[in-house]
């Protein structure tokens, strides 16, 4: 997927802020949903499709916060913000869409159902500004223990603490490299960024 996206990307014409978001949603559902295979296959018990999909909307918070981040230190205020929006409004569009699929009757039937998300969202954002990331953009130290704290309270007990050392060792360093190769593609270091730019 993303070689695709990377081949159409760089011709035309300069890409918006709104297009570059949507890809980066993009390529963190497709990180998100890889991690809870993972997760599934080391035998951690996600019986249920609400409990897997509670995991999948921390997974997307997480990332949207490293875009934040990454955008904070490439963009300008205005395009980080239009980035950011369209990032959160796509991966809401795509998790809405793929609790319909799995017919999760609770929320399926649910006009609102995208705006809960988002309103999640915005209240796990308010947590990670506060904790540590590093001057590269990458979540450091105390954010990826905020992180995997999250996903552990929403397992079994007697896999809680497992469940933060696959977190912190394996996943979350698997899905910020996924999302910062889908951010270098839309913004290669060289370019100035901003609206306008080669990217947005």
């Amino acid at each position: 997927m993303a070689r695709g996206v990377k081949a159409r990307w760089h011709k035309d014409r300069p890409r918006t802020a709104e297009e570059n978001g949507s890809v980066l949603a993009a390529v963190g559902y497709k990180g998100a949903i890889q991690s809870i295979q993972r997760l599934l296959g080391a035998d951690f018990a996600l019986e249920t499709d609400s409990r897997r999909y509670t995991i999948l909307a921390e997974l997307l918070a997480f990332q949207v916060q490293m875009a934040d981040r990454l955008a904070y230190l490439k963009l300008d205020e205005i395009s980080r913000r239009r980035l950011i929006n369209a990032m959160g409004q796509h991966l809401a569009r795509l998790y809405d869409e793929n609790r319909h699929e799995m017919e999760i009757r609770e929320t399926a039937s649910d006009p609102e159902a995208r705006r809960h998300f988002i309103d999640a969202l915005n209240g796990c954002l308010v947590e990670y500004a506060e904790l540590n990331f590093e001057e590269d953009g990458k979540p450091g130290y105390s954010a990826l223990r905020y992180f995997a704290a999250r996903l552990a309270d929403i397992v079994q007990p007697e896999d809680k603490r497992w469940m933060v050392e696959s977190i912190v060792d394996v996943e979350a360093p698997r899905v910020v490299d996924n999302l910062l190769k889908g951010w270098r593609m839309l913004y290669p270091r060289e370019d100035p960024g901003g609206e306008g730019a080669a990217s947005s």
